[in-house]
């Protein structure tokens, strides 16, 4: 019979390890908003950054990111034309 053990560090999900390191999105999205201007970058940058350091998908962190932050990266791509900005009908 096997034994039954406390879970690798291997399954624990992405979600989960972020989660355990902020409460709320909005905890999430504040330190990735003050980290990418403390290292004066881009919060899309800064994004990258955190997921790369955490070893996780970009796609783990969507759900975390506020609609005001969301706001502020596509902002930030458009001044770098990296995206076409909204057409206002």
């Amino acid at each position: 019979m096997p034994s039954t053990s406390p879970l690798d560090e291997t399954e624990l999900t992405e979600a989960l390890l972020i989660t355990k390191e902020f409460e709320t999105n909005a905890d999430f999205s504040c330190h990735i908003e003050a980290e990418a201007v403390t290292r004066n970058i881009t919060i899309f940058e800064m994004l990258m950054e955190y997921c790369t350091e955490s070893d996780i998908e970009p796609i783990a962190v969507a759900g975390l990111i506020t609609k005001d932050l969301k706001e502020k990266i596509e902002t930030e791509m458009q001044s770098l034309n990296l995206l076409k900005p909204k057409k206002v009908k």
